[in-house]
C-alpha cells in the first residue's frame, strides 16, 4: 500500500512500503510455485500415503481379528473350567454335609456314652 498525505513525502515511508510488497509478492510466487508443485506430484502423494494407510489399516484389522480369537478361546477354557469345577465343588459339599451329619451323630452316641458311664460310674461308687 502507497503511503498516502503527509507520509507520502517521507522517504522512509516509500521504503517501507517497497519492502511490503516485496514481501508480498515473494508469498505470492511460492504460492504459486507450491500450486503448480501440488498439481504434478501432490494428487499422486496423497494417494499413496492412502494407500499406505489403508495397508496399515488392514494389518491392525488382522490383528485384532486374531486378538480377539484368542479372547473367545480364553473365555471358552476359563468356561469349560469353571463347569467342570462346579461338578468337583458340588462332590466336595456333598462330603462336608455328609462328614457334618456323622459328626453330629458320633457326638450325640458320645454324649451318650458319657451319660451312660457316668451312670455306671454312679451305681458302682456310689
Amino acid at each position: 500500500v502507497a503511503p498516502s498525505g503527509a507520509a507520502a513525502q517521507k522517504p522512509a515511508a516509500w521504503g517501507e512500503a517497497l519492502r511490503a510488497a516485496e514481501t508480498s509478492l515473494e508469498h505470492n510466487s511460492i504460492r504459486t510455485a507450491n500450486t503448480e508443485l501440488l498439481g504434478m506430484y501432490g494428487v499422486n502423494a496423497w494417494r499413496a500415503h492412502n494407500i499406505g494407510l489403508e495397508d496399515v489399516n488392514e494389518v491392525h484389522r488382522k490383528r485384532l481379528a486374531v486378538e480377539k480369537a484368542k479372547v473367545v478361546e480364553i473365555n471358552r477354557k476359563r468356561q469349560h473350567l469353571q463347569l467342570g469345577s462346579a461338578a468337583k465343588l458340588q462332590k466336595l459339599e456333598d462330603r462336608y454335609v455328609t462328614s457334618v451329619h456323622k459328626n453330629r451323630r458320633i457326638e450325640g452316641q458320645c454324649l451318650a456314652l458319657e451319660k451312660e458311664i457316668e451312670a455306671l460310674e454312679k451305681a458302682a461308687g456310689g
